[in-house]
């Protein structure tokens, strides 16, 4: 048989499979999309009013003037940290501070002017920030504005770090590159994490939980007994879990709206919303498949996903930034996957930008993820199955 035809019988068989799982799901429908909104609305409902009460932000202090107003302001901010809202990093030069705001090692950055303490200035300090720290930032610099007013300074020019970011002058103030504005509405900083999380449990107990299913009844080998074959069933469970994460972030995004939240970027960015849910469940839909495989009953797998899912949104920064993690949770969350949706949708919604260079690494990092856990997927199903 050519490999075309081979490819076609495949998809055909895959489309089979689907059809008859998705019959299924639109047999309970109701339940199915309660079972879908309930967590985002308990979520959302008990959340959102909250805000991020992140403590021990880090954050870092370039001083410039050297004088003794500016010594002064430090140790104001110094005894103002001691009640763990922040802690104060110093950091030698304003390049190096740029770069740590960069690479999410401080969540602020205070550039101390010559001008402080100065009545013929109110931009004596100059504060910047990334935007997957908004929220956090925005919690903590009333408290450094309050503290810099007693040395006649505002805080001046707060604005978004470019990746590309060159170190501005002292005496320069910073103008804000993202023109089409920020959000920092706690609503918005949340909705990122519970779009990511329904998406990660729908596809948990989409195609995994039916497989098992399918195992515990006897339909899986009836269904190999069959035409299909194990490549159709692991399409077609795969195209399950990506209409069911579809559905899912749908209805997430429209609960959201009524809350309140926006998505900046408009209609493009809900298409970035989508491509990173489905990259994300990619991945995730072979974990579920890979513990379908090797676990025999549905409540023990029930066990195993929510053990592997909810850490894993917790240390996404999910609740509160990731900048404002101990240091051994920040190194986790730099090596799981869903921080990098979180991050994109994040970024989608609360910056209204997503330029190539920050979308392009993140989607290479899903891909991977997805491609790794797929091929084991295929692997051990084969050899279990076998």
């Amino acid at each position: 048989m050519k490999m075309s035809n081979i490819v076609i019988s495949t998809l055909q068989k895959a489309y089979i499979l689907y059809k008859r799982d998705m019959l299924i799901f639109k047999s309970n429908i109701r339940a199915n999309i309660v079972r879908t909104i309930l967590f985002p609305l308990i979520i959302l409902i008990f959340f959102s009013n909250i805000g991020a009460v992140a403590h021990n932000v880090p954050v870092g202090v370039v001083n410039t003037a050297n004088n003794a107003n500016s010594y002064k302001f430090v140790q104001a901010l110094y005894a103002t940290s001691s009640d763990g809202l922040f802690k104060v990093v110093s950091i030698p030069s304003i390049s190096q501070g740029m770069s740590e705001v960069d690479s999410g090692q401080v969540s602020l950055l205070l550039i101390i002017n010559p001008t402080v303490g100065s009545k013929s200035s109110s931009t004596g300090i100059l504060a910047y920030y990334s935007s997957p720290d908004a929220s956090t930032v925005e919690g903590i610099l009333p408290t450094i504005s309050s503290v810099a007013s007693e040395f006649y300074s505002g805080i001046g020019s707060r604005g978004i770090v470019p990746l590309n970011a060159q170190p501005q002058a002292p005496d320069t103030e910073f103008a804000p590159t993202l023109t089409s504005g920020l959000s920092t509405n706690y609503e918005d900083f949340l909705v990122g994490g519970v779009i990511a999380l329904v998406a990660v449990f729908g596809t948990l107990f989409g195609g995994g939980f039916t497989l098992i299913t399918d195992k515990q009844l006897g339909n899986l080998k009836a269904l190999l007994i069959t035409p299909l074959n194990r490549s159709s069933v692991m399409l077609g469970k795969t195209i399950y879990t990506l209409t069911l994460s579809v559905i899912s972030t749908l209805l997430v995004i429209v609960i959201s709206l009524f809350f309140g939240t926006t998505i900046l970027m408009g209609f493009v960015g809900v298409v970035w919303i989508f491509i990173l849910v489905l990259m994300l469940t990619l991945g995730f839909t072979g974990i579920s498949l890979i513990m379908a495989s090797r676990v025999k009953k549905p409540e023990i797998y029930a066990i195993f996903t929510q053990t592997i899912a909810l850490p894993l949104w917790f240390l996404s920064g999910a609740f509160f930034p990731a900048a404002s993690m101990p240091t051994w949770m920040r190194v986790i969350s730099t090596v799981n996957p869903m921080t990098y949706a979180v991050d994109g949708i994040r970024d989608v919604m609360i910056t209204g930008s997503y330029p190539l260079s920050t979308a392009l690494p993140q989607i290479g990092i899903l891909a991977l993820f997805a491609v790794i856990m797929l091929g084991l997927a295929i692997k051990l199903f084969k050899v279990q199955i076998a």
